[in-house]
């Protein structure tokens, strides 16, 4: 499992960079951090989902 690629995710990306970077130290080389996460950053009126993000680029994703 070691070697298996994983990929966090969370909504701003300050927990799933958090915990890739504690897997990469534990050792772990296949641990990644999505790039602006789901919701991405802050805009001029400090919402998310307007300038980037998993969700603002379309990608695949449901609410459960």
């Amino acid at each position: 499992m070691q070697d298996e690629p994983i990929y966090f995710l969370c909504r701003s990306g300050v927990r799933s960079r958090a915990a890739a970077i504690v897997m990469t130290e534990a050792g772990y080389k296949n641990y990644f951090n999505v790039a602006n996460s789901f919701e991405g950053p802050l805009d001029e009126h400090c919402h998310r989902g307007t300038l980037g993000g998993w969700k603002h680029q379309g990608l695949p994703w449901r609410q459960s």
